[in-house]
C-alpha cells in the first residue's frame, strides 16, 4: 500500500468523514475515493490540491511517509539488532556449553540458555517477524474481537514466565560462577563443589516442570511474540 493510500484514508478518519462525505466535497464518486484508499488508483495533482484543502493539511502530508511507520521502521531495525545480538550469544555460547557439559559435566550453561536465551530469541523473533509484515502492509494489528484483553493475558504469561523463573536464574548463575571458579583453581574446594537450591521446594517443581517443557520446545515462545504484536490495539485518532 502506498503511502498516499494510508495518508488519505487516515486523514479522512481524523476529520471524522465517510467516504461519500469526502467525494461529495470533491465531486467525485465514493468510488473513486475507495480506490484511492485501497491503492487501486492514485489521484492528480489537482485532486491533490482540493484533498489537501478538504482535510485540512497540505500535499506534503498526503504523500509523505507517515511518522508513525517511521517508528515502526525504527522498532523493526531495533529487534533486528536484537536477534543479532541473542543469535550471536547463541552460536558462541551453545557449542560453549555443550563442552562444558562432555568434558565437566557443568550443566547450568545449557540450563541457562535453555530457559532464558532460546525463548527470549524466539519471543523476539515471533514480534520482529509481525513487525516486517506490517510495515510491508502485509499484516495489520489489533484486529482480533478480543485484542486488548489478549494482548494483556499474553504479557502476563511472558511476565509470569520471567517471575517464576528468576530465582532459578540467580541460583543457577551463582552455582555456574562457583564452577568457573572450581575450574580454575580446584584448591579453594578441596572437598569437591556441592550445592543445593535454596528456593522452596514447590517452587522448586515448578520451575522444573517450566524448564522441562521450554527445553523440549523453545520455539513455542514464537507464539507470544505473534500474538502480542497482533492483539496490540491499534492508537485512537486524535
Amino acid at each position: 500500500m502506498s503511502f498516499v493510500s494510508q495518508n488519505i484514508e487516515k486523514l479522512r478518519l481524523r476529520r471524522k468523514l465517510t467516504r461519500e462525505e469526502l467525494a461529495g466535497r470533491l465531486s467525485v464518486t465514493s468510488e473513486e475515493v475507495s480506490s484511492w484508499e485501497n491503492d487501486e488508483a492514485q489521484p492528480d495533482i489537482d485532486t491533490l490540491v482540493s484533498l489537501a484543502g478538504v482535510l485540512n493539511t497540505d500535499i506534503a502530508a498526503l504523500t509523505g511517509e507517515p511518522p508513525a511507520r517511521k517508528k515502526d521502521v525504527r522498532r523493526l531495525l531495533i529487534a533486528c539488532g536484537l536477534l543479532l545480538v541473542l543469535g550471536l550469544a547463541l552460536y558462541f555460547l551453545t557449542p560453549f556449553a555443550a563442552r562444558m557439559k562432555s568434558n565437566y559435566y557443568m550443566m547450568t550453561p545449557t540450563l541457562l540458555i535453555g530457559a532464558y536465551l532460546l525463548p527470549l530469541f524466539w519471543l523476539v523473533l515471533g514480534w520482529a517477524l509481525m513487525q516486517a509484515l506490517g510495515v510491508a502492509g502485509v499484516a495489520k494489528r489489533g484486529r482480533a474481537l478480543l485484542s486488548r484483553p489478549l494482548h494483556i493475558a499474553v504479557l502476563i504469561v511472558v511476565l509470569l514466565y520471567a517471575a517464576l523463573m528468576l530465582p532459578f536464574f540467580i541460583e543457577t548463575v551463582y552455582i555456574l560462577s562457583e564452577e568457573l571458579r572450581a575450574m580454575k583453581d580446584p584448591s579453594l574446594y578441596p572437598g569437591g563443589l556441592s550445592y543445593s537450591y535454596q528456593t522452596p521446594l514447590f517452587l522448586q517443581r515448578i520451575e522444573m516442570w517450566l524448564l522441562n517443557a521450554v527445553s523440549r520446545q523453545p520455539m513455542i515462545f514464537i507464539l507470544p511474540g505473534i500474538i502480542f504484536w497482533l492483539s496490540k490495539p491499534p492508537k485512537r485518532q486524535k
